[in-house]
């Protein structure tokens, strides 16, 4: 496994559990892995906007540009992982854009951010904490120029849920949903 850390300033206090406990427990069940510290452009990360005073937020859009592979799978700093995410893997088809589970919201319209057309009629609405990304997807059809572009047009206070928001509004039908017990989400009402 090649465990990469968006790093957002961390201080060297900081990365010292990421770089033993981890590494330490998977050593023990003779796996092979590696932690890498991205610590992206000061040009990029000045593009990004800022919630609650962080660009973190939208950070996981700088990958493609960083990360030269065809996927990750990626975890926000807040999901508590119980169990592998190798479902996220092995339900991908190499092609799809994402691989997530369906959210609390449900639907697509329930977070919609463009006010000048509607919603596709019940698409489903997915939960983006913990997925697998396919970065050659991206490349191509959410680069970071777009991205940049829908912040600026629908307004960073128009995103409910920021990132997700947008991955949702780009991406719709471009989901593999796999079972709710691989990112259970109880409820998106914390926003």
């Amino acid at each position: 496994y090649e465990m990469v850390v968006l790093d957002g300033g961390l201080k060297r206090d900081d990365k010292r559990p990421l770089k033993t406990t981890p590494i330490y427990d998977l050593w023990k069940a003779s796996v092979s892995v590696s932690i890498n510290f991205l610590k992206p452009s000061p040009e990029l990360v000045a593009e990004l906007p800022l919630c609650s005073g962080n660009w973190m937020t939208y950070g996981r859009f700088l990958l493609p540009e960083m990360v030269a592979r065809k996927s990750v799978i990626y975890l926000d700093s807040d999901i508590l992982c119980m169990c592998g995410v190798e479902n996220f893997q092995q339900a991908w088809d190499q092609k799809t854009a994402f691989v997530a589970v369906r959210d609390p919201m449900e639907l697509l319209k329930n977070d919609w951010p463009d006010r000048l057309t509607d919603p596709p009629f019940d698409a489903p609405y997915y939960n983006t904490g913990l997925i697998l990304m396919n970065l050659d997807w991206m490349r191509e059809k959410l680069p970071f120029r777009r991205i940049i572009g829908l912040i600026q047009r629908f307004g960073a206070e128009n995103l409910k849920f920021h990132d997700q928001t947008i991955i949702n509004y780009v991406s719709s039908g471009e989901f593999i949903e796999i079972e709710q017990a691989n990112n259970l989400v109880l409820s998106t009402k914390y926003a």
